[in-house]
Order: structure tokens, then C-alpha cells, then sequence
């Protein structure tokens, strides 16, 4: 009968009753593997798999959402992906002590961060985009949560950072000025810079306005108002006719140049008044043309008056310039100067303010890739719970076995014993139920 229950198989009942058997073994072993599985899942593996993420918008001024790349005021193209880079991962831990334990070396080499670009249609209009990014690291990287925020938003960051650090040649006139060997070229040089700056003025009012409030209440057009009052008082063009005037000698060296300019200047005005004479006096072929005659008397008053400014350049001297006209060019030269600092923090001020990052979330950072304590608990109980009725059920089955054979080898001993005895009282019996007799 037991032969053929076994090889029948056992019932769930049966089952189940060699598993209960071995109860504190289950509770032992399920209880040790929930608690060694939970941590290590959730604190192992997740530890290799989470990962700390932000999705942002990025605007920046001028920029365009048909386009990948954009590029800066100064000229230099920006590529999205630039925020990742080596060099800016190693730019943004530099900027910061709380970033220094970061291997951003490791990071990048390694893959350990990425960023994605995402372009979502705003409305019906095909034309009306929003570009959106996300910035994903992993979280083995940093040392805990605050610090991976701080500096994934760094990083979003570091192109409205460039713009208020970049370096645009604004006063490549004031160079050039500072490099002229005479006054009137000096002068003309700070002219053209107060008309560039007015030119730039004018671009940043067409685009953002000319009620952008720079600092203290000052406007862009406030700012562009300013620089066109000093054109207005004509001190540049006043100093330039002094200059002229007086033949005003900015350097010595020069002295041999003008020599020969005047040399060439004379014989032009020679010319030209003996040309002049000739259409007065009816030889010339535009005698007839009273504009030609006017135009050429024009000439001829324009080279009497360059060669009177030759002459007194090559009878002057750098000494023969008076103080004052040193100290009133200086001035004015100060005065642009100011005005071209005053753009540049304009700029700045406009394109680092018109520059934001809008994350999606106001926690700005969000964790992926990793599994809850609750999940990990559940998942560890019931991998634990199978294992452990697998044990029970072994241990159990060897048990029962055991036991088995510890009868088996009892038993018959524990029979032929009761039959002797049982043989030797009814021998008794019998002896009794004779002597009756």
C-alpha cells in the first residue's frame, strides 16, 4: 500500500503538511532572505541603476526652435550637447567646493551622463515649437541627492552663465584710436565708436525693447539717448577743427610725411587752379558748365586749405600743443570710453536676464530606474517564501525518510517480542485450564 502511494506521487495536502513540519525552519530562512534580499536590492542594485534626472526649457535670446544649434551674440555656435561636455563638467565642479568629491572625468568617460533635446509642437500653427531637455546622471556618481541637483541645475545653467561672461569686442574703435599717430584720425575713430554703439543700442531696442530696464531705472533707450546728447554737443567735431587749425602735432615722426603730402598737395592746388582760370576764361572745354566751375573752385578752396594744415603740421611741434586741448581730448576719449562700458553691461544685462531655465518640476529633480522599498520588501518576502517551503519541503521529506527507516528497522524486533509474550501467556493459560480438569 505505501509502495503505491509513492509512486503515485504526494497529494498538495501531503505536501503541504511535510512543509509545516519544518514551520520554524520556513519562518527562519523566508525572514533572513526578505531581509538580505530588501537591502540589497534596494540599496545594491539600485544603487547601480537609479539615476537622477531634470527636464528643463532653455531660452535664449534670439534663439530658434527650427534649430539645433544656436549662436551667441559673440559669434560662438552652441551645441546642446556642449552642457555635457568634459570641459563643462569640469568647469562646473571647479565653480563650486560642494562639487569636488564629483569624478566628472569618470562620469563622462564612462557614459554616466546624457542629455536629450526634445522639440513639442506648441499648437495647430506647424511653426510653433518648444524645445525642451533632460539631463540624466548617474546617482552612484554624487554623493547624495542635493548634490546631484545642484549640479545637474549648474549645468542647465551654463549657457545663460556664458552669456553674461562672454567677451564681445564692443570697443574695437577705441583700439584703433588709441593707436592713431594723429589727432584727426584719433578723433574720427572715437566718432565712428559713439555711432557704433548707437547702432548696437538700436538693435537690442528692435528686439527687446526700448523700456528694458538695465540698472537704477535706466532703460535701453535712456542708455541710447545719452550717447546721442554728447553727439549732439559736437565736442569731438570742435576738437578735430582745433586740431586742424592750429596744426596740432600728435608725433614727431610724422613730420616727413606731412613734408611730402604738402609737396603733392601744392602742385594739386597749382593744377587746379590753372585749370580753374582756364574754364573762367573760356578755354576749357567746360567753360560753358557753370556746375563744372563751381565744383572746381570747390576743389581748389579744399586744397588751399589742406595745405595750410600741411604747413603749419611741418612748422609745429609736439610741445606746441597746449595743455588744455590734451586734457579736453582726454575727456572726451573717457567720456566714450564710459558709454562703451555701459553697452556692454547692457548687453550683458539683457542677454543674461532674457537667458532662463524653467524645469518641469518644482522639485526640479526627479529619480528613475530604481525600485521602491515596498516593491524590493515584497519582491525579497516572496522570493524568500519560495526558497524557504523549497528547504521545508526537503528538509521535511529527509526527516519523514529517516524516520521511516528508524521504524522499519524497530518494528520487528518490537513484534517477536509482544508474539512471545503472548505465547508464553497462553502457555500459562493452558497449564491453569488442565489442572482444572
Amino acid at each position: 500500500m505505501e509502495e503505491e502511494r509513492e509512486e503515485g506521487g504526494l497529494t498538495f495536502g501531503e505536501i503541504l503538511r511535510v512543509i509545516f513540519s519544518q514551520k520554524w525552519l520556513v519562518l527562519i530562512i523566508t525572514a533572513l532572505i526578505t531581509v538580505a534580499g530588501t537591502l540589497g536590492v534596494y540599496f545594491g542594485m539600485n544603487n547601480s541603476r537609479r539615476e537622477y534626472s531634470a527636464s528643463f526649457v532653455l531660452n535664449l535670446p534670439g534663439s530658434n526652435a527650427a534649430s539645433v544649434n544656436y549662436v551667441y551674440p559673440d559669434g560662438t555656435t552652441f551645441y546642446y550637447s556642449d552642457m555635457v561636455s568634459i570641459e563643462t563638467l569640469r568647469s562646473v565642479k571647479a565653480s563650486d567646493e560642494a562639487f569636488t568629491g564629483i569624478d566628472v572625468d569618470a562620469m563622462a568617460n564612462n557614459g554616466k551622463i546624457t542629455i536629450t533635446r526634445t522639440r513639442t509642437q506648441t499648437s495647430s500653427n506647424i511653426d510653433n515649437y518648444e524645445i525642451s531637455y533632460k539631463i540624466s546622471a548617474k546617482a552612484n556618481c554624487f554623493k547624495d541627492k542635493i548634490t546631484a541637483r545642484k549640479f545637474i541645475v549648474a549645468l542647465a545653467n551654463t549657457p545663460g552663465l556664458y552669456l553674461t561672461e562672454m567677451e564681445i569686442d564692443y570697443d574695437s574703435y577705441i583700439v584703433a584710436a588709441e593707436g592713431a599717430n594723429n589727432y584727426e584720425n584719433e578723433i574720427n575713430y572715437l566718432k565712428e565708436q559713439l555711432d557704433y554703439i548707437v547702432k548696437l543700442y538700436n538693435q537690442l531696442i528692435e528686439e527687446y525693447k526700448p523700456d528694458f530696464v538695465i540698472t537704477e531705472g535706466k532703460t535701453l533707450q535712456n542708455n541710447m539717448q545719452d550717447v546721442k546728447a554728447y553727439i549732439e554737443t559736437k565736442t569731438l567735431d570742435n576738437l578735430n577743427t582745433q586740431a586742424k587749425e592750429n596744426g596740432y602735432l600728435k608725433s614727431a615722426d610724422l613730420i616727413p610725411q606731412y613734408s611730402i603730402q604738402l609737396i603733392q598737395a601744392d602742385k594739386d592746388l597749382k593744377d587746379a587752379e590753372f585749370a580753374l582760370e582756364n574754364m573762367k576764361a573760356g578755354t576749357s572745354d567746360a567753360s560753358q558748365n557753370a556746375e563744372a566751375i563751381r565744383q572746381q573752385a570747390n576743389r581748389v578752396s579744399e586744397l588751399r586749405r589742406k595745405v595750410e594744415t600741411l604747413k603749419k603740421y611741418v612748422e609745429s611741434s609736439v610741445a606746441d600743443v597746449p595743455q588744455h586741448y590734451k586734457d579736453e581730448l582726454e575727456a572726451a576719449k573717457k567720456t566714450v570710453t564710459d558709454f562703451t562700458a555701459k553697452f556692454k553691461l547692457a548687453a550683458t544685462t539683457v542677454y543674461g536676464t532674457s537667458s532662463m531655465v524653467s524645469f518641469a518640476t518644482s522639485n526640479i529633480i526627479s529619480t528613475e530606474g530604481e525600485m521602491s522599498l515596498l516593491i524590493s520588501l515584497a519582491l525579497s518576502f516572496i522570493a524568500g517564501l519560495i526558497i524557504a517551503m523549497i528547504a521545508g519541503f526537503i528538509t521535511g521529506r529527509i526527516v519523514l525518510k529517516k524516520r521511516a527507516a528508524k521504524a522499519a528497522a524497530v518494528g520487528p524486533q518490537i513484534v517477536t517480542e509482544e508474539y512471545s509474550e503472548t505465547q508464553a501467556q497462553a502457555a500459562v493459560t493452558d497449564a491453569e485450564e488442565k489442572k482444572k480438569k
